[in-house]
């Protein structure tokens, strides 16, 4: 159904509108500049797809599998991803705005100069990802697992990143990414390592 749903929008220059897609499976397929609204994609796997500069209205993402397809440039508006597992995605430039991610597998991802403005990731891992010169604005993490990402020339002023993993980041040399950024007691020694800073015990 939806190889026939792409072949008719790419010809008629229409959006893929409200529609439920089950169980599909795509491989190499092109679905660039296609705008897809109301679209619930139900346990559909896609295989080094591209997506590139194609818009997300108000989707729904649920049980899909998009590793190592690429989104460069998209556009995700009130959408929304559970059980998703997208390692090796790129949404370089990517921009998503009131969107929700939850219980999701995202490592390796590469999310470079992308935006996100009042959405949310919970549960949801971010292992070895690439998150460098991202803008942040009203962003939401909860038990995010962000070890070894990289996080050069992000800044993370005033988000909370205490209930998340944030082990072996990667930083500009000055650091200057953490300033504002609220952590727990524990994350302070990973980030006394980064700093070059020794803790020790004091016994009187």
């Amino acid at each position: 159904m939806l190889k026939e749903c792409i072949k008719e929008a790419k010809e008629q220059e229409y959006i893929i509108k409200r529609i439920s897609l089950s169980e599909e499976e795509l491989h190499g397929k092109d679905m660039t500049r296609l705008e897809f609204d109301e679209v619930c994609f139900l346990r559909c796997k896609f295989s080094e797809c591209g997506f590139t500069k194609t818009n997300f209205i108000n989707c729904v993402f649920e049980e899909c599998d998009f590793s190592n397809c690429v989104f460069t440039d998209s556009y995700f508006k009130k959408s929304k991803f559970t059980n998703c597992k997208g390692t090796g995605a790129n949404f370089t430039k990517s921009v998503f705005k009131e969107c929700v991610i939850s219980d999701a597998l995202l490592d390796y991802a590469n999310f470079s100069e992308s935006s996100w403005e009042n959405c949310k990731a919970e549960n949801t891992s971010f292992k070895e990802a690439f998150l460098s010169e991202v803008s942040l604005k009203k962003i939401v993490f909860h038990k995010a697992d962000f070890s070894g990402a990289d996080f050069f020339k992000t800044m993370l002023k005033g988000i909370d990143m205490s209930s998340s993993t944030i082990t072996g980041i990667t930083l500009s040399n000055s650091h200057k990414e953490l300033i504002g950024c609220k952590i727990n007691p524990f994350q302070a020694a990973d980030i006394a390592y980064l700093l070059g800073v020794n803790i020790v015990n004091y016994d009187e």
